[in-house]
């Protein structure tokens, strides 16, 4: 039983570090985009 409760954190320290890395990923091209967008922008 106890075993199966730290199986299941470890699960879910995994899932949430992707989910940080993926959403950290996604920002920072967000980020960049609206960068560059605004540079763009700034041209026009």
């Amino acid at each position: 039983q106890h075993l199966r409760m730290v199986h299941k954190v470890q699960i879910n320290n995994q899932l949430r570090a992707k989910t940080y890395y993926v959403n950290k990923l996604l920002l920072d091209n967000i980020c960049q985009i609206h960068l560059s967008y605004s540079s763009y922008m700034w041209w026009f």
